[in-house]
Formats: C-alpha cells, sequence, structure tokens
C-alpha cells in the first residue's frame, strides 16, 4: 500500500521525532513522570515530587474504556452490545471531536460488490448521518477502500486525507466526506472486526477525525490516538466473542446430537410403535372387507388389493420389530432360527423402490446364501437394508456428477470366514471407492463423506454387528473384484450369544462387591 511521504501528508507517528509539529506536547513512554526542577551533576533527578503524570498512550478515560471492553468479554455479551457501549462511552465534546460509526457488510456473490448497513454512529450530525445511510452507501458497493478493508490489506492506522486532491490515499475517493465537512483535511482509521459465522455480517469500524494543524503540518486531535489504542483492543475483544459464539455452537450441535441419542430410541420405540399399531389395526380390519368382495364380486383388482393389504401388514410387523430390537439393542435374546437367504430376499423387496430410482440392481447367489443362523433378524436386517441403501445412494450421486456409463450393481457374496465367526458377507458395488484414511473414520458417530448425509447409518450398522456377536468393517480397494469400488466385510457367528448390557454389568460388580464385604 502506498503511504504518505510528503511533511504536509505524513502519517502521524505514536511517538514525537524531527517531524512533530512545534508547540505539540511531547508524548513520553508509558507510565513515563515529567519533573520540574534542575538534574544534579551525577545527571540524576533530585527527590521531588512529581507535578503531573503524562501517560503517553492513554487517559484514564479511555483506560476506562479498555477495562469495560474485557469486562463484557467475560460477560460474554453480544458483539451489537459490545460496539453500543464503545461508541456511547467515547467522549464527544469541543476538545475530543471526531465520527466514528460501524458498518455492516455482506459480499455479492454473483458481482462480489458489497452490501452495506450503516448500524452505530457517534459523533455524526444526525441528519448528516440519514442522508448518508439513505443516499451515499447505495454508491459505495464497489468502493476499492472498503474492500481493501473487508480483505485486510489496510493497516488499522491514522491516515491524513488532504483537503485538495489527490485525496493521498491511493484507493480512498472521500467516501465519508458529507460525514465530517473539515476545510483542513481529516484523519482516518479503518478497522476490520469480521465474523465466524456464515449468517452474520463482517463489519467494519469507521474514525474521522478532523485535522489539528494546518495543511502544511497536519496534527491529530488530543483523542485521537487514544481512541485508536481503543479500537485495537475491540478487535481483540471482538475476535475474543466470535471463538466464543463458535465454540457455543459447536457444544450446542453436541448437546443436540446427544439429545437425538438419548430419545431417538424412546420416540423410536414409543410414539412411532403407536401409530405403527394403529396402521396395523386399520389392515386388519380391511382384510375381512377385501376377501369378501372378493368371493361377491371376484376380479383380479381385488385380489391384488388383497395382496397389497397382505403386504403393508406385513412391513409394519417389520419395523415395528426394528424398533422394537433398536431400543433393546444391549439387551436382545438371540429369537430364532433362520435362513439367511431369506433375509437378503426380505432387503431386497424393500429396497426395491430405492434401487429402481438409483438405476441399480441387488444380486446375490440363493445357494450360497442358504446357510441357517441362530440371530436376531430384525436387527440383521436392519443392517443389511442400511449397507443397501448407503450403496445405492452412493452410486447415484457418482452417476450424476461422472458421465463415464458403467453397470450399477449391488452384490451380496458369501465368503469363509473364521472359526468363531463362520459366515462372512461381503457387501459390494459399483459405486465411488471409499479413501483409505475414511475406512475407518466412516464408522464414527456424526461423520459422512455425503453432501446430504447425517453420519448415523454405518455407526449404526457397526453397532448393530457388534451387538449380534459380529463385526463390520469397510473393505480397502485391492480386496473388491475388478469392476467394483467399494465394499463392506460383515463377519457373523452361526450362534449370537447374549452380550450383557450395562445394568448387568453393575449388578455382577455389586454382587462381587457385597461378597467381599
Amino acid at each position: 500500500m502506498d503511504k504518505p511521504q510528503n511533511s504536509g501528508q505524513a502519517r502521524q507517528n505514536t511517538f514525537p521525532d524531527q517531524t512533530t509539529p512545534v508547540g505539540s506536547p511531547h508524548v513520553l513512554p508509558p507510565g513515563s513522570v515529567a519533573f520540574c526542577g534542575k538534574k544534579t551533576i551525577d545527571n540524576q533527578l533530585p527527590d521531588l515530587q512529581p507535578t503531573r503524570v503524562v501517560q503517553s498512550i492513554g487517559h484514564r478515560r479511555y483506560d476506562k474504556i479498555i477495562a469495560d471492553i474485557f469486562s463484557s468479554v467475560l460477560r460474554a455479551v453480544s458483539r451489537e452490545e459490545l460496539l453500543r457501549n464503545v461508541l456511547q462511552e467515547l467522549p464527544r465534546d469541543e476538545r475530543n471531536s471526531g465520527v466514528c460509526l460501524i458498518l455492516d457488510c455482506w459480499e455479492n456473490a454473483d458481482d462480489h460488490s458489497l452490501i452495506l448497513k450503516g448500524t452505530l454512529q457517534t459523533g455524526a450530525h444526525p441528519r448528516h448521518w440519514e442522508n448518508f445511510c439513505r443516499d451515499k452507501l447505495l454508491r459505495l458497493s464497489e468502493s476499492a477502500f472498503l474492500k481493501e478493508v473487508m480483505t485486510k490489506k489496510i493497516d488499522p492506522d491514522l491516515w491524513f486525507i488532504s483537503p485538495y486532491p489527490p485525496k493521498t490515499h491511493a484507493t480512498y475517493e472521500g467516501e465519508f466526506d458529507p460525514l465530517l465537512q473539515s476545510k483542513r483535511g481529516y484523519w482516518i482509521s479503518a478497522v476490520l472486526l469480521p465474523s465466524l459465522l456464515d449468517d452474520h455480517p463482517d463489519r467494519i469500524l469507521i474514525a474521522l477525525y478532523p485535522n489539528a494543524g494546518s495543511d502544511i503540518k497536519p496534527r491529530t486531535p488530543g483523542n485521537a490516538m487514544q481512541e485508536c489504542r481503543v479500537f485495537q483492543f475491540l478487535q481483540l475483544a471482538y475476535q475474543l466473542l466470535n471463538h466464543q459464539l463458535a465454540g457455543v455452537a459447536e457444544q450446542m450441535l453436541a448437546q443436540r446430537r446427544h439429545l437425538l441419542a438419548e430419545l431417538a430410541p424412546g420416540i423410536l420405540h414409543h410414539e412411532i410403535r403407536i401409530q405403527m399399531e394403529v396402521l396395523r389395526e386399520t389392515t386388519h380390519m380391511l382384510v375381512p372387507t377385501i376377501r369378501k368382495l372378493h368371493v361377491q364380486t371376484p376380479s383380479d383388482e381385488t385380489e391384488a388389493a388383497g395382496h397389497l393389504l397382505l403386504t403393508i401388514l406385513d412391513v409394519n410387523n417389520k419395523l415395528y420389530s426394528i424398533a422394537h430390537a433398536f431400543n433393546n439393542l444391549e439387551r436382545r435374546m438371540p429369537e430364532e432360527e433362520i435362513i439367511l437367504h431369506d433375509v437378503v430376499e426380505q432387503t431386497f423387496h424393500l429396497s426395491r423402490h430405492r434401487l429402481g430410482a438409483a438405476g441399480c440392481t441387488l444380486e446375490w447367489n440363493k445357494q450360497a446364501l442358504s446357510v441357517r443362523l441362530v440371530t436376531d433378524p430384525s436387527l440383521l436386517f436392519h443392517l443389511l437394508i442400511n449397507l443397501v441403501i448407503n450403496a445405492a445412494n452412493a452410486i447415484q450421486e457418482e452417476s450424476s456428477t461422472n458421465k463415464i456409463v458403467k453397470k450399477r450393481k449391488i452384490e451380496v457374496m458369501r465368503r469363509m470366514g473364521s472359526d468363531t465367526k463362520p459366515i462372512r458377507l461381503e457387501i459390494i458395488n459399483t459405486g465411488p471407492a471409499i479413501h483409505s484414511e475414511y475406512l475407518e473414520r466412516i464408522f464414527e458417530k456424526g461423520f459422512t463423506t455425503r453432501t446430504s448425509g447425517h453420519g448415523h447409518g454405518l455407526y449404526i450398522g457397526r453397532l448393530i454387528a457388534e451387538s449380534l456377536g459380529g463385526s463390520l468393517s469397510a473393505m480397502k480397494v485391492q480386496e473388491l473384484p475388478t469392476g467394483f469400488g467399494a465394499g463392506f466385510r460383515l463377519d457373523l457367528p452361526l450362534v449370537v450369544h447374549r452380550q450383557s448390557g450395562i445394568q448387568d454389568d453393575v449388578k455382577i460388580v455389586r454382587k462381587k462387591w457385597r461378597r467381599s464385604s
């Protein structure tokens, strides 16, 4: 950034040097004391009382404002309240003149122009401020100066704006002239107050001070440097509040997820169960009516209606059993002996519509899956349909972005397992590959690689697999047959052994403690 070089346009210095105007009070380092008296021969100060204390970077009023700023951070006030309090505390009188204003800024995504709104101000005439917000702000959407402030290309220093063209600053074109009409020019400072939240605007603090010197030797008024110091602390406090808000937002999201995890089983088992019972009773009432109608007027339509009702009843019963199984995940007993092929076939029938929408097929070898095992069919069905639906979603999302035509297929294959888990199923698909670094992370609660996913499906799937005495893992690309992109390996025992719940473990510990005592 080009900065003024000549004496009439030089930046105001914090400490005095050769360019300090004649008659200006010297500014001493913080905590310095000025004494009235004569130095001794050994160049030491005599034992005299200070007549006045010169604080180089502050005055007690501004120190109080800074203290209030950090008190606001500790109290976690809103950012709006922080800005409002600071502007109200800035002294504005004959000795402390100037204008300070806050602009809310959004960037237009289409043409990258700025959308500006004036929110707070102090020191400006109310009529001038109203006219500025109504007329001038609309013409500042392409302001190069404000865009530099938004992109942090301007230091929050004081710059002198000459009353004669050019305006000294390379990109400043007198945007705020109407708010401070000074014939000898004025000083300007701009401080960016960025927001970490997407739904909140960035803010810019603009400070304007009249020239206290001449055109040739401009000088800042007494309050300018003190207020610039306040603004630096304000910027820091604003960033701290931003991080506080981001932390609170993350905590609220975590609490909400935890609450949903706690409430979901109860809602699934109680609220949804009631609706499913109503549906089941209604279906039972309709079945005799359809049968009677078919006897009186036999036709293909009435017969089809009867079959549809029985299908609805069957699906309703399965949903009820899934809700009940999920609600009692840790305390389920192996319920019955099943044939693996039957569960896979049920998965196909209930996911047929979703498979059709994705344009893919589900294939399996009936003979290879004609194996009997004792397990919880509801939970196993829930796990399989979850994996199939996930695969269909992945295939459909890839097909919408990848123009390469390939066969869309999901296949359930049986492999040789281990001694303890002899049944090994590999559910593979022709969708996109899973990156090696995500092979374990995809099972974390809330983690997803999909744009519209919630990250709970595979987490619940692994939980179900473990409750069935088995395991669920993602397959590496080199483990897949040619033409397939992703796959999951499900290992199951022939007989599920009951997994003790937390309450059972507590009871065992209590019994051991009583015996030992």
